[in-house]
């Protein structure tokens, strides 16, 4: 079996078989065995293909800086597990479980050799998961009944709470998609609806951050435009005006007419705005502490400095029975429901961890200016532009929700690993042209 085929397959599952979990009693599989496999893949094309090949099709030095990263950040998580004595079983637990996975996936997809096609096809398999978790959501509203809006969570959440913030983020991905298509073409009523489409997640399944999220895409994409190509002109910002001014009266729509005030009223609160004792209070619930856990950090868990920049290792997250004398069992009372990545990574590998996982996804804006600029293929330009709102959503996110390690995360690093595989076949055939016409000379 083709090491794409296994890609395919697992991302499939990553994204469908926590629905199976909840609604079919299918038993639950641990993340460590599934990722497992991903790193086991990542062995398997080490040894397909041949450090010449994969140097010759894939040269440019987007991926050579991308390995750097990665290197320092995992160079850094080890540091911080041997400063705190983290045992060797929970190291590799947590970096199998939650560091590694997606990236593994990346420097897969970088290291085959993809055509166009499988470009785009594998792309396109994400959206589709993506734009399944719009019915889903739906029935689940509607049908199914739930009492809390946390609970709709779409096909990724494997309890009845959970999913609903990274379903959100979701959205704001392919939002970002819908909205670049439309402005480097012209309105049509498909990717309009399914732009509208998109908010269903982030509002029926309670995810307020994913409706905020939707906003700060637009503004990010109209500068992406200016910023490549000064594609902006008064013509474009007018159906622009319109566009949004149709997004708004939609929302409004919804929040006021379509969704129960009393089970949403969470969204109209303006008090969490204005007032920090309101977000406080309103922080205090376990499922979030998106705010009030970096006080809890501070307070009751970091002893010094030193905690602060370098952690406690991953195995202030990784408790065991067996091995888990050096982690923080702190960590479990306050955050039982887990803490957003930022919470954790500062808790594992401190605020200088923090700054590596940051400048990771910061990258990705710096180089595809230069990508696009070379692109021909118009779907993968329509991608390219909606890549850089969706790694402001994911460096935005990493505040609020599982981004790294859950299903935003692996679609992030999949629609990376491809543009960067993408871009070094560009290069290899203009380097390629270019010397064909000097021969001819």
């Amino acid at each position: 079996m083709r090491i794409l085929t296994l890609i395919y397959l697992l991302i499939v599952f990553d994204f469908t078989y926590p629905f199976c979990i909840r609604y079919f009693g299918l038993p639950k599989i641990g993340s460590m065995y599934v990722n497992s496999i991903v790193i086991g893949l990542l062995f398997l094309s080490w040894l397909k293909y041949p450090v010449k090949i994969h140097q010759k099709n894939n040269h440019y030095f987007v991926l050579k800086k991308y390995k750097k990263l990665f290197f320092f950040l995992f160079g850094w998580i080890l540091t911080s597990s041997l400063f705190n004595d983290n045992h060797w079983f929970v190291i590799v637990k947590s970096i199998i479980e939650h560091y590694l996975p997606y990236i593994a996936l990346f420097l897969i997809i970088t290291r085959i050799k993809l055509s166009e096609k499988e470009d785009i096809k594998l792309i396109k398999l994400c959206y589709f998961l993506i734009i399944l978790q719009i019915p889903v959501v739906l029935l689940q509203y509607f049908i199914g009944g739930y009492t809390n809006p946390d609970s709709m969570s779409g096909t990724i959440g494997s309890g009845l709470l959970g999913g609903t913030g990274i379903n959100g983020v979701l959205g704001t991905f392919l939002f970002s998609v819908c909205l670049s298509r439309i402005m480097l073409t012209k309105i049509t009523p498909s990717y309009l609806i399914l732009g509208l489409l998109a908010f269903v997640p982030a509002i029926f399944g309670g995810s307020k951050f994913g409706v905020i999220l939707i906003g700060v895409v637009v503004i990010v994409l109209l500068f992406s435009l200016a910023w490549i190509k000064g594609e902006l002109n008064l013509r474009k910002i007018s159906r622009y005006a319109v566009i949004l001014f149709m997004f708004a009266v939609f929302i409004i729509g919804l929040f006021f007419i379509v969704i129960p005030e009393q089970r949403f009223a969470e969204f109209l609160n303006f008090q969490l705005l204005l007032d920090p004792k309101a977000v406080l209070a309103y922080d205090t619930d376990p499922g979030s502490r998106r705010i009030l856990g970096y006080v809890i950090l501070a307070k009751f868990i970091f002893k010094n400095w030193t905690d602060f920049l370098l952690g406690l290792g991953p195995g202030a997250m990784f408790f065991s029975k067996e091995f888990g004398a050096q982690a923080n069992k702190n960590y479990e009372t306050f955050f039982p429901l887990g803490a957003p990545d930022s919470i954790g990574f500062i808790l594992t590998i401190g605020t200088i961890g923090l700054i590596l996982v940051i400048i990771s996804f910061m990258y990705g804006i710096v180089w595809v200016k230069d990508y696009l600029h070379i692109e021909t293929c118009f779907f993968m330009r329509v991608t390219g532009y909606a890549f850089i709102p969706i790694t402001v959503a994911c460096l935005m996110s990493i505040t609020y929700t599982l981004v790294w390690s859950s299903q935003a995360g692996l679609t992030y690093w999949v629609l990376t690993g491809v543009l960067v595989n993408r871009f070094g076949e560009l290069v290899n055939n203009k380097e390629s042209v270019n010397l064909l016409k000097l021969e001819g000379t």
